[in-house]
């Protein structure tokens, strides 16, 4: 169960500064996003602290909104019908393997996804000063229309997922916006 939780935003040069527990980075004010926890406590609680920070281009908001019920067409197959994209900033809370390195946070993330991705880069970087590895990859059978860009980061052992997603024709257009946002990611404490 996600439960949002909407906390007060600064504004930053044309940008929205987000900052929550876990980390901070700033928005262009021409992305619409929401703040909301998947943490054990907002599972038990029905609220916690903030952990994930979900976007899109303003022009694709509606990506946001939750769906009604018994309507069942996920942000993927609404990109693949109308363009789109969307991006992700999140402690990865499905992965429960403690103290693991990260080339295996990797592999699971890789594992996860290979029915409907086909993998074309990896690179490793920083994020936040955190050893990082970035993943390109090209959609395939269902999400075939779709390209996707994954940066993976440990941060005291816990796994981070920073992901950008978009259809073909919209990829290149809101990618430099998304490379600006995990530039100004930093992660707190």
């Amino acid at each position: 169960m996600f439960v949002l939780i909407y906390l007060p935003l600064t504004a930053v040069h044309g940008q929205e500064k987000v900052q929550n527990p876990y980390f901070s980075m700033k928005i262009p004010n021409t992305w619409t996003y929401v703040e909301f926890s998947n943490t054990g406590i907002a599972d038990l609680y029905g609220r916690g602290p903030g952990n994930t920070v979900i976007l899109a281009p303003s022009d694709f908001s509606n990506f946001l909104l939750q769906n009604k019920e018994g309507d069942t067409t996920t942000t993927d197959q609404k990109m693949q019908e109308g363009g789109g994209a969307y991006s992700a900033f999140a402690q990865d809370t499905d992965y429960n393997i403690k103290n693991s390195p990260l080339e295996a946070y990797v592999k699971y993330r890789i594992d996860q996804q290979s029915d409907n991705w086909n993998v074309s880069s990896m690179d490793n970087g920083t994020i936040g000063k955190q050893k990082a590895v970035k993943i390109s990859a090209n959609g395939t059978n269902e999400s075939a229309d779709l390209r996707k860009v994954e940066y993976l980061v440990l941060h005291n052992k816990d796994p981070y997922l920073i992901q950008y997603m978009a259809n073909v024709k919209d990829f290149d257009k809101y990618l430099p916006e998304f490379e600006q946002m995990v530039r100004s990611f930093k992660f707190v404490g």
